[in-house]
């Protein structure tokens, strides 16, 4: 008896003593900006004044780039010993715009804290490029199939100014020749043409795209194989409808017999 006493006094004296939590502090220590063959990471320190075990999230976010998948990491702080970690994410290419990103630590367990540190990305900004392809030299409206013998307007749409092309169209039977853009050419092969086009301008992105558009021998008669169907349909219905006559006519013919054919059968029933 006396020994649950004990027990039970000791769990209450436990319970209530007074919930001591650690203070935690960390640091991200990196470069203000990145650049061209520049390799994007940080370091970090996690401090704090007590003993514990430490979740935490390294991670960085961007506008416009891929974010690395995350990965929580545990770490075991010993009292005023200073946890030193680095965070690596990418590397800087032609592919990434520039823009503002943000470095964060974020604490999980045992407590709920989060760090950031913002930093830029300094390259060349991209630029809208689009091909097109027309019938007509305003080229207000674009087409992927031509007919042989017609001519085929090429051009392009830019979203900036002043910008070199360069311009290499590709035939049906591969061969390649160099044009100025706008022009128009002669579709006098049947296939599928590519027109490949290389755009730069001095602070810019160097822009690569293509166009496929295909010439074949002559546009399919839409319009004939409508009126075609059309006047199958104009046959068709008149003797769908008299067929339904006739069998309605059938059916209550057969369900309403002539006035002689009842009186047969009234005679023969009065006989038996």
């Amino acid at each position: 008896m006396y020994i649950k006493i004990l027990i039970i006094s000791i769990v209450i004296f436990v319970i209530s003593l007074p919930i001591i939590e650690a203070n935690i502090d960390v640091k991200i220590q990196m470069s203000d900006s990145f650049t061209y063959d520049d390799f994007i990471y940080f370091n970090y320190t996690v401090d704090s004044d007590e003993h514990t075990y430490v979740n935490l999230l390294p991670y960085i976010i961007c506008p416009t780039a891929p974010m690395k998948l995350l990965n929580e990491i545990e770490i075991n702080l010993t009292k005023n010993t200073s946890y030193i970690g680095s965070f690596s994410d990418k590397f800087v290419d032609d592919s990434i715009e520039p823009q503002t990103c943000t470095a964060f630590v974020e604490i999980t367990e045992p407590i709920e804290k989060k760090v950031e540190n913002s930093f830029v990305i300094i390259t060349n900004p991209g630029f809208q490029l689009d091909l097109l392809s027309c019938k007509k030299e305003n080229c207000l409206e674009s087409s992927k199939v031509f007919t042989m013998g017609e001519e085929i307007y090429l051009d392009y749409e830019s979203s900036i100014e002043d910008i070199i092309i360069t311009a290499m169209l590709t035939f049906p039977n591969q061969r390649k020749t160099r044009i100025n853009l706008p022009t128009s050419i002669k579709a006098i092969q049947i296939g599928t043409y590519e027109l490949e086009v290389t755009a730069s301008k001095p602070g810019y992105k160097t822009i690569t795209t293509k166009e496929l558009f295909g010439v074949i021998e002559e546009e399919p008669e839409v319009q004939d194989l409508f009126e075609e169907k059309f006047n199958y349909w104009i046959f068709l219905i008149p003797a769908l409808v008299i067929i339904i006559i006739l069998v309605i006519l059938i059916l209550i013919k057969r369900r309403n017999p002539p006035v002689n054919q009842q009186n047969y059968y009234q005679q023969q029933f009065y006989r038996r």
